[in-house]
């Protein structure tokens, strides 16, 4: 399981990254971060910190140890702490479908076919600068599992 704490514009003005990795099988991986991170563990950067403007690297490494031929995954989260944003879908071979609350606009993806091929990801990294002002207009967070 994993939780996210990421804030859309946190505070300070800017942006904020936290997340634990509770548990995790035949699977690992990391998202490392060049900048602005008081923390990391095997999963990569955590309680990061970033403001408007900032140029951040992010890297994507990981390994799926076995194939995977039924499941779900299952996203419980809450925006700003109050407005719930729960769905599962099946890990392969259909749709995935959802509506984001408040705006009740439905989104549907087809999920990989089944089944998901144990597989190595190598190390990636992809450089991007952050927006010069939050898009949003107002705070926003979004914490859950």
């Amino acid at each position: 399981m994993t939780t996210l704490l990421p804030e859309v514009a946190a505070p300070n003005g800017g942006v904020y990254f936290d997340r634990s990795v509770d548990t995790a099988a035949h699977i690992t991986g990391a998202v490392t971060f060049s900048t602005g991170c008081a923390g990391s563990d095997q999963w990569g950067s955590n309680k990061c910190t970033w403001n408007w403007k900032e140029g951040i690297t992010a890297t994507v490494a990981g390994a799926l140890q076995e194939d995977i031929t039924t499941g779900k995954v299952v996203v419980d989260l809450k925006l700003n702490n109050v407005i719930p944003f729960s769905f599962s879908c099946p890990i392969c071979g259909a749709n995935c479908t959802f509506e984001i609350p408040v705006i009740k606009t439905p989104v549907t993806f087809p999920m990989p076919p089944c089944p998901i091929k144990a597989v190595t990801i190598p190390s990636k990294s992809k450089a991007f600068t952050l927006p010069g002002s939050n898009p949003l207009g107002v705070a926003a967070s979004v914490t859950g599992t």
